[in-house]
């Protein structure tokens, strides 16, 4: 049986995506307070944001940035949705830390927030920049079970701007094998299965070396004829492999301390 999208899911679970779009976009840009939308004092606190760059307005941001929402999507557009959640959200954010018109942006995130958690999704903040992804306990395990950086990336690799981003998925596959590689014989010996599968894709997929280049040592024919499609499906595949790997390392150390309570118990 086929997968069926995200937004597939949503409509068969009654969640009317353009709608709850044209809900943010009245209140965003048309809802005033004391005569101003919330765009407006985006606007107008624009020469604060941390994130602004060499840009001169909002307008120039946006521009520059490609950021442009219609009032008007089609009901499969969760990609849009999302979007203008987090661009809202990180232009109000510097905003309200201020100090300036916490209410109504209080209010505004309020509505944000039971809109993501009715779709699935949650908030994720680094370095005072917040974006949305779906919410996943097989991923939340895992995360807590490693550093920061790489916590960060086992939730990055879900994000919607990383959809058909080959490159950058390759890193962060990279990123994990090299995480995993030093815990390798641990983790065979915890599943061997799932360690050979897991090795057998970083060392073939054209992520730890060099698997589509004609005359490389590693090339793999198969590899270097697979579609951006297809090769990111394995990526996809390989992605959830690793959670399972991190989860069942993480497994091992709460195993070992459930036996030193045994032990005290009995």
């Amino acid at each position: 049986m086929s997968r069926r999208n995200f937004a597939a899911i949503l409509n068969s679970a009654g969640v009317d995506i353009a709608r709850e779009y044209k809900r943010l976009i009245v209140l965003y840009y048309h809802s005033k307070h004391n005569g101003l939308t919330l765009d407006d004092i985006s606007k107008y606190y624009f020469h604060k944001c941390p994130f602004k760059g060499t840009c001169i307005s909002l307008n120039d941001f946006d521009e520059t940035h490609g950021f442009n929402f219609p009032p008007d999507i089609v009901s499969s557009d969760i990609d849009t949705l999302i979007t203008f959640c987090e661009y809202s959200c990180n232009m109000l954010n510097y905003i309200i830390k201020s100090g300036s018109y916490n209410a109504e942006i209080t209010q505004y995130f309020s509505q944000i927030q039971k809109l993501i958690d009715i779709i699935g999704y949650e908030k994720h903040e680094k370095e005072g920049l917040i974006l949305f992804t779906p919410k996943s306990q097989a991923v939340n395990m895992a995360a807590q079970s490693v550093d920061y950086s790489t916590s960060y990336k086992l939730i990055e690799y879900n994000h919607h701007s990383l959809r058909g981003d080959i490159e950058a998925k390759k890193n962060i596959l990279l990123l994990f094998a090299t995480q995993l590689e030093p815990r390798r014989e641990e983790l065979n010996s915890l599943n061997r299965s799932l360690c050979s599968d897991l090795f057998m894709l970083f060392n073939n997929l054209n992520i730890r070396h060099n698997n589509v280049e004609e005359g490389s040592a590693s090339y793999k024919e198969v590899v270097a004829k697979m579609s951006g499609k297809e090769l990111e499906k394995w990526y996809d595949d390989t992605y959830m492999l690793c959670i399972e790997a991190f989860i069942a390392l993480d497994n091992k150390t709460r195993r070992e301390e459930i036996k030193q309570l045994k032990d005290k118990l009995y």
